[in-house]
């Protein structure tokens, strides 16, 4: 009687023990482990974490997968996302606008995280989703019930109701009520422009952006202000943003503001316009584009098509003499792509460009570089 017992209590502490994380080792020709380049690389990997990188191993290990071909790199993280936007390509139908329930958004949008994950992206911001469908992916991620990179979500942005009086406490109410939502970054629209305007008017205050920023950063909480004009950028970095979306022409003043501050840049350098028939949609320099409707509003530009501008004072169009960007002014800028997902391949490749590993082709109408 004694033996069936001990069976039965066997198998009962073999049913409540841990079960131990899956053990894999990979051999890597080098890795770059985020200072310097290490090479004849083994990194054991215990279910979800790694427990060991060491280089200097020019034999491979008993069980090993040899990927020596292959160079490994940390995740990327991409600071400018929106990951459920998703298009299904219907003739007639565009990349926006296109009317679902949140659910079935989340549902469709799992395609994205997907494609996200398998270009190395492993932490995303996402700044900008409608119906909380963001909070979902973000927290079916987390409970590993969805693939995709770890996300940082804004949820519905804050902006300025058309025709109101500017309202700094009914901003600050709206911002307490993001993170109440569930919010890790207040998104705030200080100006118009989108994927396919440059337009600059500025639609908040500073007064208004100083309560929003005031009212997050006091319940713990970080502040993105998506501004396309240089005085919706001034009065976001005065007001103490934590990052600026886009901003274009911005001057001396606010990028030493900025370097001061420790404000983090995440520019537009690139983005894709529609053709009319919505289907098609080309490149189009942001910075050159927003110079030369300056110079057109200034009379230095004939409009029409091959007339070309009057004279070139050296603020418009792209180059050395251009518009200032992180890399001269010291300010921190970081990479974006600011939109949802396209095939993994045109990912892939717009992450190399955005690290410096490809040349850009001369024409191009499905990838956009942005920094």
């Amino acid at each position: 009687m004694r033996l069936p017992s001990l069976l039965v209590a066997a198998a009962l502490l073999s049913s409540v023990a841990p079960e131990q994380p899956p053990h894999t080792i990979l051999l890597f020709g080098h890795l770059w482990d985020g200072t310097k380049m290490l090479d004849e690389v083994v990194v054991a990997v215990d279910g979800d974490k790694i427990g060991l990188v060491e280089s200097g191993q020019k034999q491979v290990p008993a069980g090993a997968i040899d990927l020596r071909r292959y160079t490994a790199i940390p995740g990327l993280i991409d600071l400018h996302t929106h990951i459920t936007y998703y298009w299904d390509r219907k003739p007639g139908t565009r990349p926006l606008g296109q009317r679902r329930r949140p659910a079935v958004t989340v549902f469709l949008a799992q395609d994205n995280a997907r494609r996200t994950l398998d270009t190395g992206v492993t932490t995303v911001r996402d700044l900008g989703a409608s119906g909380e469908a963001d909070f979902a992916m973000r927290d079916l991620i987390a409970m590993g019930a969805m693939a995709g990179p770890r996300m940082f979500v804004a949820g519905q942005g804050i902006s300025a109701r058309s025709g109101a009086a500017p309202d700094p406490d009914a901003m600050r109410k709206n911002t307490e009520d993001r993170v109440k939502a569930g919010a890790d970054w207040v998104k705030v629209y200080g100006s118009r422009g989108s994927f396919d305007s440059v337009e600059t008017t500025q639609t908040i205050t500073f007064d208004e952006m100083k309560a929003i920023v005031d009212a997050a950063h006091a319940l713990g909480h970080k502040v993105a202000i998506h501004s396309y004009g240089p005085s919706g950028v001034k009065d976001a970095v005065r007001a103490g943003a934590d990052s600026v979306e886009h901003g274009i022409d911005l001057d001396d003043e606010t990028l030493a503001d900025m370097v001061n501050r420790g404000t983090v840049w995440v520019p537009t350098i690139q983005g894709r316009r529609e053709d009319r028939d919505g289907l098609r949609r080309r490149l189009f320099d942001v910075r050159a584009e927003h110079a030369r409707a300056r110079m057109v509003r200034e009379g230095r530009h004939d409009p029409r098509p091959g007339a070309g501008h009057r004279h070139h004072d050296g603020r418009g169009i792209a180059g050395p003499e251009g518009p200032a960007w992180p890399d001269r002014a010291g300010v921190r800028g970081r990479h974006r792509r600011d939109r949802g997902s396209t095939t993994g391949k045109h990912q892939r490749r717009h992450h190399r460009r955005a690290l410096g590993h490809e040349r850009r082709p001369r024409r191009s109408h499905k990838v956009r570089r942005e920094v």
